[in-house]
């Protein structure tokens, strides 16, 4: 009788053990998690497509002015980038990114948070602004040291763009590269709605 229990129970354990490790994982509910899903339930035709709003925050230019998100997004559109001096696909989205902040910064502000990091010093930034030759007035290269609006939204990787209307909604999101022209897309599509 003892062999059967002991039998019946490693068939337990070994049955658990397997559905631990081929269950499929689940994704932790962020912010960004729900940004991503607010964009695919947009795009069918489902008409109670739930909005997310953007976070708050008070940042700092790498120069040392405060910014506020809300006092400016109650103003106009705010378009969000993560992103970090090592990010490579950063390197390469600026300098059209950064045409493109100038064409529209009356009407559109841009605003570059850094993803944080001991490395993401205020003068590291502004040594790269400067090094990549970008515009600070046209995009805002905002310090966040501690990582806390990427970390509110569950970002672990940049860039990752958010474009946000004057009521704070973010209509579009995107993880990764985007193309100079999907960007121009998106700030027409801010400043129309």
């Amino acid at each position: 009788m003892k062999g059967w229990i002991v039998a019946i129970s490693g068939v337990v354990i070994f049955a658990g053990l397997i559905y631990l490790a081929f269950r499929p994982a689940s994704k932790p509910a962020t912010l960004g998690n729900q940004i991503a899903q607010s964009q695919q339930i947009q795009g069918t035709s489902n008409q109670n497509s739930q909005e997310v709003k953007a976070i708050d925050y008070t940042l700092e230019t790498f120069n040392g002015k405060q910014i506020n998100f809300s006092a400016v997004n109650s103003q106009k559109p705010v378009v969000i980038q993560i992103w970090a001096t090592w990010c490579e696909v950063c390197e390469r989205e600026f300098p059209e990114n950064n045409k493109i902040a100038q064409k529209y910064k009356d009407q559109i502000e841009y605003h570059a948070v850094n993803i944080g990091g001991s490395d993401q010093t205020p003068k590291a930034i502004g040594s790269y602004v400067k090094r990549k030759n970008l515009d600070s007035d046209a995009i805002k290269f905002l310090v966040d040291m501690k990582a806390e609006v990427s970390s509110k939204y569950g970002f672990r990787a940049t860039p990752q763009h958010l474009f946000v209307a004057k009521d704070g909604v973010i209509k579009y999101y995107k993880p990764g590269y985007m193309s100079p022209l999907e960007m121009e897309e998106q700030f027409q599509a801010l400043i129309q709605n």
